[in-house]
């Protein structure tokens, strides 16, 4: 009897064993279907969750106030899933038409397709009472006026509080005052609706670290003016947030399309002035008298706006979604990608607004194509020396979410969503000029985000959906592990200084470059003095860097983004894992670009029209580089090189990017439509 028992209770046990194991290879056969149905980024949040865990060995640079609460709050927050994002990298080598054939299209960009691990935050609204903004905007003599003859014209069909929404809400994070500001569209609507909008109205506030807006809180600011010799010097004055900016501009309500007047999609950067302070630019466009589009920049500490003058093509009567990018090694002038595709780069004179072209395409007509502007473009968070290490002296790195616009892709009749991509800019001492690539494009993301409906609260899919990257607020490495300064030293890499502070990387990293330096050691201590009299940097084998950042996580960065669903939004989230993931993409260094990058000419300050070499320096640095390639890279030099530059036909990355939208959008309308069916009575 007893034996029986024990066989029943054995039964029992290897029967409940079995439906385990059925469920468990049951919901992993689901999770397989399901994630190659929609993408990750797709999914909810309840379908990834997890920490993010910060490393307890904190070195280096100290971190600041807010990064050290913000990481306080990303460590035990729950709330964070884990992101897998495809990044395309075109071959140079590849024909356009290879990836065009039907039959080639999905292997090709496989091919040319790397999955990125990343981490987003929950998104964070950020909600106010518009009431007193709607009375800031009546009290302005002329937006009143305004605001009246409107509503003569477009008879308001909801009670004057619904009739202003705000969204686009752009930010950057004042270091020196430790507070957000924010520059975002405040629309006024008679109807009530954000697609109807007669005027709109550039609207600051202010936000502390944890998003909290701080009303009627008074500033003191600094910006630049001209005295009366020239020179420019210091100006300081107060500033009370929240307020309305006093904009000019033209509003006819009984001409042409009767709206869409004032200041539309506003960016913001900071620019570092020449007497060392932070002065946040907003830039936007702006319906001029001529009933013309214009973009214009805004410095709403001085209160100063000029027309950025460009001589573009007879064509082009609207000018938008230009994406401003600044370099450090020159502030006073203001770059913008004008154009995605084909690449067209603009400068601007930050105190003239005059602008020139800095790379241009006569083949843009002004036909604008799927991928625009989002964000505003910002370089590695990392020091100075660090960047000249790795990428070479002459080239600067910049990230930025742009954002594609597919119409009748699977979801209502139009969807945009984020795209990261990532922007070179590369400097030539022989002419004085600067060359741009775009090496990296992404698929849509959403970030896991919740992206409210256009018309329908209950099918989000039923009017136009709409998700998109307003600024990049803050990026910054927040904890630094195992400094890399030693590690350069034992190389003997030509920018080692006993004085030199750089940014630092994990453990990993330094145990490969200690694992590769003894090849180095007897190198002649003259041509070494050589090198690093230079003072510019040789950059090192692609793959070098590339197999080094991968693979691990050395960088622990946070970047917040600030978003707008449906136009009548503004929400925030946190990135993680960008650093790391940008890093391992060997397209961002030298040996894969089409021109040389190792003139030693460019400095800290602007840029040179002439240049001094060192003859005898170019065979050291071939030996510099082949070294680091051999010892840290080994592998067959034929690997395909990832990069692509736009030229008058789309590249294969921005191609294989737009298709996998695409992708994107039939899998989100999908789970929208069975959703909406499941929920229905």
């Amino acid at each position: 009897m007893f034996r029986g028992q024990c066989s029943r209770k054995q039964a029992g046990v290897l029967g409940l064993l079995a439906v385990t194991v059925f469920s468990v290879v049951f919901l992993v056969s689901c999770r397989i279907k399901y994630s190659e149905t929609i993408p990750l980024s797709a999914v909810p949040w309840f379908a990834q969750t997890g920490k993010i865990s910060a490393s307890s060995q904190t070195a280096g640079v100290p971190t600041d106030r807010k990064t050290q609460s913000v990481w306080k709050e990303v460590q035990s927050n729950t709330h964070f899933m884990d992101l897998s994002l495809m990044v395309f990298g075109g071959t140079k080598e590849q024909n356009h038409k290879e990836v065009k054939k039907g039959g080639r299209r999905k292997t090709t960009c496989e091919k040319i397709g790397t999955a990125v691990s990343l981490r987003s935050s929950r998104h964070q609204y950020l909600t106010r009472d518009l009431s007193d903004a709607g009375a800031m905007v009546l009290q302005n003599e002329r937006y009143g006026r305004y605001i009246n003859e409107s509503d003569k014209v477009h008879k308001p069909k909801v009670e004057r509080s619904k009739r202003f929404i705000q969204f686009a809400g752009a930010t950057v994070w004042l270091e020196q005052h430790q507070v957000h500001l924010m520059a975002s569209r405040l629309m006024y609507t008679p109807s009530g609706k954000p697609n109807k909008a007669t005027t709109s109205f550039l609207f600051m506030q202010l936000f502390d670290k944890e998003w909290h807006e701080l009303k009627n809180q008074t500033l003191e600011i600094s910006f630049e003016q001209k005295d009366s010799q020239g020179q420019m010097r210091e100006v300081k004055r107060k500033l009370t947030f929240p307020y309305v900016s006093n904009i000019a501009f033209t509003a006819n309500y009984h001409k042409g399309n009767k709206k869409y007047f004032g200041p539309e999609d506003p960016r913001i950067i900071l620019r570092k002035s020449s007497l060392g302070f932070e002065e946040p630019i907003v830039v936007f466009n702006l319906k001029t008298k001529s009933s013309k589009r214009s973009m214009f920049m805004y410095k709403p500490f001085s209160e100063k706006m000029k027309h950025l003058r460009l001589n573009v093509h007879s064509k082009i009567t609207t000018q938008k979604n230009w994406a401003p990018f600044i370099n450090d090694l020159n502030n006073d002038t203001i770059f913008f990608v004008y154009s995605l595709n084909p690449l067209v780069v603009a400068s601007c004179d930050v105190h003239s607004g005059n602008c020139n072209y800095s790379q241009k395409d006569n083949s843009f007509t002004g036909t604008v194509g799927p991928l625009r502007g989002g964000t505003q473009f910002v370089q590695l968070p990392l020091s100075k020396l660090i960047k000249r290490a790795i990428f070479g002296a002459n080239r600067s790195v910049f990230i930025g979410w742009a954002r594609a616009h597919l119409d009748k892709c699977g979801c209502g009749p139009a969807m945009y969503r984020p795209n990261l991509v990532v922007l070179l800019q590369d400097y030539h001492a022989n002419n004085n000029s600067y060359t741009y690539s775009i090496p990296e494009v992404s698929e849509y993301t959403d970030f896991g985000m919740e992206v409210r409906s256009w018309e329908d609260a209950k099918n989000a899919c039923a009017g136009r959906s709409v998700l998109i990257p307003n600024s990049i607020i803050d990026w910054r490495v927040s904890s630094h592990i195992n400094t890399i300064n030693t590690q350069i030293e034992k190389l003997k890499h030509p920018l080692h200084s006993e004085l030199m502070k750089v940014d630092s990387i994990s453990k990993t990293l330094k145990e490969k470059l200690h694992a590769n330096s003894k090849g180095y050691e007897n190198t002649d201590d003259s041509e070494h003095q050589g090198i690093h009299q230079r003072e510019a940097s040789p950059a090192v084998s692609s793959k070098t860097w590339a197999s080094l950042f991968s693979g691990s996580s050395h960088f622990e960065d946070l970047m917040s983004l600030s978003l707008s669903s449906a136009d009548s939004d503004i929400s925030v989230i946190y990135v993680s894992g960008l650093m790391n993931a940008v890093l391992s993409l060997p397209s961002l260094y030298a040996d894969h670009a089409s021109h040389s990058r190792n003139d030693p000419s460019i400095t800290d300050a602007k840029p040179h029209s002439t240049a001094s070499t060192n003859a005898h320096a170019t065979p050291i640095v071939d030996k510099v580089r082949s070294w680091w390639s051999r010892k840290l890279a080994p592998g067959p030099p034929s690997s395909p090189v990832r990069g692509s530059y736009f030229a008058h036909k789309p590249p294969s990355n921005l191609m294989c990017a737009i298709e996998a939208s695409r992708s994107y959008c039939r899998a989100y309308g999908q789970r929208i439509s069975h959703h909406h069916k499941d929920i229905q009575p």
